[in-house]
């Protein structure tokens, strides 16, 4: 017993010693605490270095979250549309003048169609043209300064999730492709098993395929929006062109005349249907009123004989 106690004695300081180091070692780690640059102190007048961790953590993932959701908006992919109507003066001018605003900007006249009215009066020009999408809003701008504008409109279709279902039924038409294709490599089935596997190659691959340009198609839609655009010019009262008003009347004239002409051909072929029902109607009257005056006549006639 005394032997214990004496190992006893003899090891409290250096348990002293080893309690001492912990608590110098775990003081040091909270005092030399660095704090992030530009610290501040909070709401209680501590360093930013006495502030709990927990809380730089939740501040910097709000300053994450709030720069992650422009992002997030940013990632929305639309097809946008326009349509302007404008009324001009010249539409030949006012067409070159939309021709160098459209190039101007990098984009390209899909169609045109240019109308001629009667005699060459009120002309329009019909333009369909792509142009990049981010300057969609400046051409559309530039365009309602050409003339009068009568009808201005643009759309806007979100298309973000029909690209990514397109991309996800793409990539795994692929990998159904690339499976297909070792397996044809292997070899090891019959021949019936290898034509039924080829078979549904083409049919994986002709939809891959198929995918791939309605992907194609839809993400050239979203960069390049789509612009239609009439320019016409006023139509006239009177043509301006010389001769044009005795033209309309000379048109106007033999119209009449055909009309005229048509209302003869009308009763004459009228009167060749109802004359001959209106002869037999006069014969049949004829004969009804002749064998009316005959029955009349024999009457008087056993009349006068029983008299």
């Amino acid at each position: 017993m005394m032997n214990k106690l004496k190992n006893m004695r003899g090891a409290l300081p250096w348990l002293g010693l080893v309690v001492a180091i912990i608590w110098i070692a775990g003081s040091g780690g909270m005092d030399h605490r660095v704090a992030p640059a530009g610290g501040l102190p909070d709401a209680l007048g501590r360093p930013e270095s006495a502030v709990p961790l927990a809380a730089h953590r939740l501040a910097a993932s709000m300053q994450t979250g709030a720069q992650s959701a422009p992002a997030d908006m940013a990632q929305l992919q639309y097809i946008r549309r326009a349509e302007l109507v404008v009324e001009v003066t010249d539409a030949d001018s006012a067409a070159a003048a939309f021709r160098d605003m459209v190039t101007g900007i990098g984009g390209w006249v899909e169609q045109m169609t240019v109308q001629r009215g009667d005699e060459g009066d009120a002309g329009s020009v019909h333009f369909v043209v792509r142009v990049p999408e981010e300057r969609l809003n400046d051409i559309v701008d530039r365009g309602l300064q050409l003339g009068k504008v009568e009808r201005a409109s643009t759309t806007a279709e979100e298309v973000s999730d029909q690209i990514i279902d397109l991309e996800a039924r793409l990539r795994s038409a692929r990998r159904l492709e690339d499976r297909l294709l070792r397996i044809l490599d292997e070899r090891t089935g019959q021949l019936n098993e290898v034509l039924s596997v080829e078979r549904e190659l083409a049919r994986v691959r002709n939809q891959a395929e198929s995918l791939d340009a309605r992907l194609r198609r839809m993400e050239n839609a979203v960069t390049w929006s789509t612009l239609q655009v009439t320019l016409h010019e006023p139509s006239p009262l009177i043509s301006r062109r010389p001769g044009g008003v005795l033209l309309r009347l000379r048109l106007a004239w033999a119209q009449a005349v055909d009309n005229l002409v048509s209302f003869v051909v009308v009763s004459i072929a009228l009167v060749g249907f109802l004359l001959p029902i209106g002869i037999i109607a006069l014969l049949g009257v004829a004969a009804w009123r002749r064998l009316g005056s005959y029955s009349l006549r024999t009457n008087r006639e056993k009349k006068s004989t029983i008299v």
